[in-house]
């Protein structure tokens, strides 16, 4: 009765979805506005249904009717005479009223809870476990809802009583993985990471065990841990992009830029216009000194995220390694356009007016950036690289060694540093400082596997 129309909206849904990988700001707009009223209507063939649901209820009490909502209807069958048997078959009882509320109650909870109206299905839910205690699922179902609404004491007293009546692994699978969310949303990161290893343990095909234990791994900074995690739910899941650009991510903290590059780059081959994929990739197209592609990257992303500003950063320093300083401070001025309070915008432009020569505008930059982030470390790096700029190379001296609290293993700041030493004579202080930034740039080198 309805595929007609149902079918109406998945192909509008298919049109919309081709339209939008082009579509500009304000195209997008128009499209975002089509979906909402496409959902609109879905809403209210939700509406319809309830309704109809309810009058099912309605009927099958007011008549005694035994129907299993369940069940597909069946096209009625003519009784064939010659076949009738020659006794009476005997009408079975009804069930007891007590026992008809409870699969009502039941079947109506989780059609609520699959339309994510989960105080509805709650309702019906408890209802159910009130009278029957015994009825595992619909005890289980009503600890999601709980979980959904984030009402995690009153899950966790129903997921314990889940468990001390089962043995079956599923369910228990889903205890332990309920009690990993409880956890994790209260970042205790350790004892969801626990609960995610004994679901494992129970259902080794679940995925999504995996992927939680990862992230759990990955916020306590246990990053092989979690690499060998999220490695096995790429291996149940290969078109995860997800788990792809985190792995990117995990080999990028271990020190492994080659392999980060190899998992990016099937990231974006499953998801192009995701722009976390498409930032990470660029600034890993730099490590690699693939300069064009890092370019396309900034654009595309730029081009799907007008309003994003990073883009603008990488399309900037790009024209600051190309040495085309006017092309940098204009994308640089439209990074602050849209976030005039960024900080990285800020350092930005100020970096950029410093190479074109203006380090009076530059220095005034970055001396409103030291009153409000003294202690980052780009701050200190601009007011640095101002001081050489002006000779002060006391000041210079101050700044770098400040810095270098921060990270000491800056190779821009010990060339700086030895630049101050230079200029104040210390000739020998100078050759240490640039010692330790060919040090440095030598074990850059090799971790990403290049000549020297």
């Amino acid at each position: 009765m309805f595929d007609r129309q149902f079918e109406q909206l998945f192909r509008a849904l298919h049109r919309i979805e081709q339209q939008l990988s082009t579509a500009s700001h304000e195209e997008k707009e128009i499209l975002r506005e089509e979906i909402i009223a496409l959902r609109a209507v879905c809403d209210r063939f939700v509406e319809k249904w309830l309704t109809f649901e309810e009058k099912v209820v309605y009927l099958s009490e007011l008549f005694g009717l035994e129907i299993d909502l369940e069940e597909l209807p069946k096209k009625p069958v003519k009784p064939n005479p010659v076949m009738q048997p020659v006794h009476v078959k005997a009408i079975p009882l009804p069930p007891p009223a007590e026992e008809e509320q409870i699969v009502r109650s039941f079947q109506k909870g989780v059609g609520y809870f699959d339309l994510l109206m989960f105080p509805d299905a709650i309702r019906e839910l408890e209802r159910v476990v009130a009278l029957d205690g015994q009825f595992t699922v619909a005890r289980l179902y009503l600890a999601f809802g709980y979980l959904a609404k984030e009402e995690y004491d009153k899950a966790a007293q129903q997921l314990n009583l889940v468990a001390a009546g089962v043995k079956e692994p599923f369910i228990l699978a889903m205890v332990h993985n309920s009690f990993g969310h409880i956890y994790a949303a209260k970042k205790d990161y350790a004892r969801a990471a626990e609960e995610f290893k004994q679901t494992a343990e129970y259902m080794q095909d679940f995925r999504d065990a995996y992927y939680n234990l990862g992230v759990c791994q990955y916020n306590q900074k246990l990053y092989r841990d979690a690499l060998a995690s999220f490695l096995v739910a790429l291996d149940q899941d290969p078109k995860d992009w997800h788990a792809e650009r985190i792995v990117s991510s995990i080999w990028r903290k271990i020190g492994s830029p080659e392999k980060a590059y190899q998992h990016i780059e099937q990231a974006y081959r499953l998801n192009s216009s995701d722009y976390d994929i498409l930032m990470e990739f660029a600034d890993l197209c730099l490590q690699q000194q693939e300069f064009d592609l890092a370019r396309s990257l900034y654009k595309r992303a730029s081009r799907f995220y007008p309003t994003a500003v990073q883009p603008l950063g990488g399309l900037g320093w790009l024209a600051v390694r190309e040495g085309n300083t006017p092309e940098a401070i204009s994308c640089f001025k439209k990074q602050l356009t849209l976030a005039p309070n960024d900080r990285q915008a800020q350092f930005n432009f100020g970096w950029a007016l410093l190479l074109e020569g203006d380090s009076g505008k530059a220095d005034q930059i970055f001396q409103k950036l030291m009153e409000f982030e003294p202690d980052w470390i780009h701050t200190r790096i601009g007011a640095a690289r101002v001081a050489l700029e002006q000779g002060n190379y006391h000041m210079a001296l101050e700044q770098s060694a400040e810095a270098l609290k921060l990270d000491e293993n800056s190779k821009e700041l010990w060339f700086y540093k030895g630049l101050a030493h230079s200029g104040l004579g210390d000739r020998e202080q100078a050759q240490q400082c640039w010692n330790r930034c060919r040090e440095l740039l030598t074990v850059t080198t090799e971790a990403r596997g290049e000549s020297s």
